[in-house]
């Protein structure tokens, strides 16, 4: 579990070249991780509903990547995740 929350932290908060795997690759799959579950919560309740409707569509665009790798820095969603990990 630890090393899953890790691994869903670095998707956003890694960089390709120091971990060798590409950033920002579960979205566009349509995996909702961790650091998103937590921004979802975090969210207001407006936006969080915009932006579960814009996860839930059959592609996810490039634009909406962006935009949650942009929320999930400012609200900090990959560092709760790894707080998260530290419990494990």
């Amino acid at each position: 579990m630890a090393f899953q929350l890790i691994d869903d932290a670095l998707d956003y908060a890694g960089s390709a070249s120091i971990f060798g795997k590409p950033t920002l690759a579960d979205l566009p799959e349509g995996k909702i991780t961790m650091p998103v579950i937590i921004l979802l919560k975090t969210l207001p309740a407006t936006e969080a509903t915009r932006l579960a409707h814009l996860l839930d569509a059959d592609h996810i665009a490039p634009a909406t990547v962006f935009e949650v790798a942009r929320l999930v820095d400012r609200h900090d969603t990959a560092a709760r995740t790894v707080e998260r990990a530290h419990v494990y």
